[in-house]
């Protein structure tokens, strides 16, 4: 019987989340040039639109990647339970 890896999906999930907020958090550099021409305006005001929208997906993320390790931490938890409530019904073989 294969034996059945939920908590290290889990927390391969969870480290995958936290490692993509960190790249996501970078961000881009700022729009260099003059800030009187129009084209410059324009980038640092697509650039402030990047960043916000950078800043919303890394929390995200970040809040997804704790919830997945608090799931794994309840799924072992509930396993583990489950051991025990087994083991006072069933003979061991």
């Amino acid at each position: 019987m294969t034996t059945l890896r939920v908590s290290d999906a889990l927390q391969g999930v969870a480290s995958s989340c936290q490692a993509l907020a960190g790249q996501v958090s970078a961000g881009a550099p700022p729009a260099s040039g003059a800030s009187g021409q129009p084209s410059a305006a324009a980038m640092k005001v697509g650039h402030a639109g990047v960043k916000a929208a950078a800043a919303a997906m890394t929390a995200r993320m970040e809040s997804t990647g704790t919830d997945i390790a608090f799931v794994d931490m309840t799924y072992n938890q509930t396993e583990a339970e489950s051991v025990q409530t087994l083991s006072a019904v069933a003979p061991v073989m």
